[in-house]
């Protein structure tokens, strides 16, 4: 394993850490659309914030597909959900 292997799963450690199982769960689901895991987690951190977690229609993949389908990548998604 070399260092930089090693640097990465501490830093995966680190993110994994500061977010709940919940938020880490969707944020798998959107990762694919975010540059990075961490940015991806933030996201749902935000849209938990606007968008109750325990409503059936709680969807944050949904919301980011047609974010990136709109503006081509997802710049200015989480400030979106922070006004």
């Amino acid at each position: 394993m070399s260092m930089r292997d090693v640097i990465e799963d501490l830093e995966s450690g680190c993110v994994r850490g500061r977010y709940r199982e919940e938020v880490l769960g969707h944020a798998e689901d959107v990762e694919d659309y975010f540059d990075s895991f961490e940015d991806a987690a933030e996201f749902v951190k935000a849209y938990e914030r606007e968008y109750d977690m325990r409503n059936p229609n709680f969807d944050p993949e949904e919301y980011a597909e047609s974010w990136y389908d709109s503006f081509g990548d997802m710049s200015g998604i989480v400030e979106s959900l922070d006004m």
